[in-house]
């Protein structure tokens, strides 16, 4: 009898991160049985990854409403988890990374004592509150799961300081890095470009053409206030160093980012405002840019496998193998910093830097394969 499987994920980085693996279980489903859940979590960016890699979840929670709070997502998806789940009762559940949604699974899943795999287990900064909620979230899944599929060695030792049973961890890569091929892969196959830049004016049009700007993404909550608008001081003063060069910020729709960016930043000359971008005209944004600004964690793993370097504008990071191979720079929301490292970037020879430390491209087949594995030695 062939064991069941569920795959949760609700935000759009979870879903980029999961498809891969979603289609390294769909493609052995003659030894597996595959339910694809999605709680809605970010609902629209969601839906559009999920269409660009032609996967229809089997459930979907349409949890997302209007002014949600941590407190609230929690308690829905916990409520509706635990239904489903008693229901189905998979043999097996999948969660992913440091997310609510991930949070809230694995809890229902302690419940009802269904075995729980943590994909991307084992990252740390060491500091419950940076970035916040991730650090608690991604502890806990990690206390409650039974199997860990860890990106890089150094997630194994973080694992194994915490008595995590070593053949527990399966080292594996990090999923993103499967994404990303897949879609970098295809972009060049077909020559694409976003539709976006027909609409530009001469000046940003020209640069994105000509690969002459960076990439900008901020959007973390543990920055919202005085450290976000220092974000804008230091973007705005690497734009005053750079006259010649955009920096092509899409906006998260969160109001505590966008209202800040377009009060502070709407007025510079060389700074291209974008609306969010689906997940394929993103990956040309990255593969076609000088370097990336950003304060997200799934890009300190993207950009050097694309050999962009990243500034990153956080305190801490759960990814040190960036920061140690000199893919990137850890600038915290300090705006001198900021610029200064931006500049130490772009005078880099990044073609000396070591091989992205992430992974090959080949985590999801590595994670299914052992789900498999496992399962027939029950």
């Amino acid at each position: 009898m062939r064991k069941k499987l569920a795959i949760v994920f609700g935000t759009r980085p979870e879903a980029i991160k999961m498809l891969p693996v979603i289609k390294a279980a769909k493609e052995r489903s003659n030894e597996i049985e595959t339910t694809v859940i999605n709680t809605g979590q970010h609902k629209e960016m969601c839906n559009a990854v999920m269409q660009y890699f032609s996967i229809e979840p089997d459930i979907d929670f349409a949890i997302m409403k209007q002014n949600q709070t941590l407190s609230s997502v929690t308690a829905t998806v916990l409520e509706k988890a635990t239904s489903v789940f008693t229901e189905r009762r998979p043999d097996f559940v999948l969660v992913h990374g440091d997310t609510t949604t991930a949070f809230a699974v694995s809890l229902a899943c302690f419940y009802l004592k269904i075995p729980v795999g943590h994909v991307e287990a084992g990252l740390r900064t060491q500091d419950l509150q940076s970035p916040f909620p991730e650090e608690m979230n991604r502890t806990f899944i990690d206390m409650v799961s039974d199997y860990f599929f860890a990106p890089t060695q150094k997630n194994q030792q973080n694992l194994l300081k915490e008595n995590i049973k070593e053949n527990k961890i399966i080292v594996t890569g990090n999923t993103v890095i499967d994404a990303v091929k897949l879609v970098a892969a295809s972009l060049v196959a077909r020559n694409y470009t976003p539709r976006f830049l027909s609409g530009l004016e001469p000046f940003h049009r020209d640069n994105l053409h000509g690969q002459n700007y960076i990439l900008v993404t901020a959007h973390r909550r543990e920055s919202f206030g005085k450290p976000f608008e220092d974000i804008c001081t230091g973007l705005k003063s690497v734009a005053d160093r750079y006259p010649s060069m955009s920096l092509a910020y899409p906006v998260h729709l969160n109001p505590s980012v966008k209202n800040v960016v377009l009060e502070r930043l709407s007025k510079e000359k060389n700074i291209l405002l974008l609306e969010p971008q689906d997940y394929e005209s993103f990956v040309w944004l990255m593969m076609n840019s000088k370097l990336i600004i950003s304060d997200s964690g799934g890009i300190q793993e993207e950009g050097p496998a694309l050999q962009k370097q990243v500034v990153i504008m956080r305190e801490t990071t759960e990814r040190p193998e960036i920061i140690e191979t000199q893919w990137g720079f850890l600038a915290g929301t300090n705006p001198e910093k900021i610029l200064q490292y931006t500049s130490a970037a772009l005078d880099t020879n990044t073609e000396k830097l070591p091989e992205n430390p992430f992974g090959d491209g080949k985590a999801a087949k590595r994670i299914i394969d052992y789900i498999i594995q496992d399962s027939t030695h029950d």
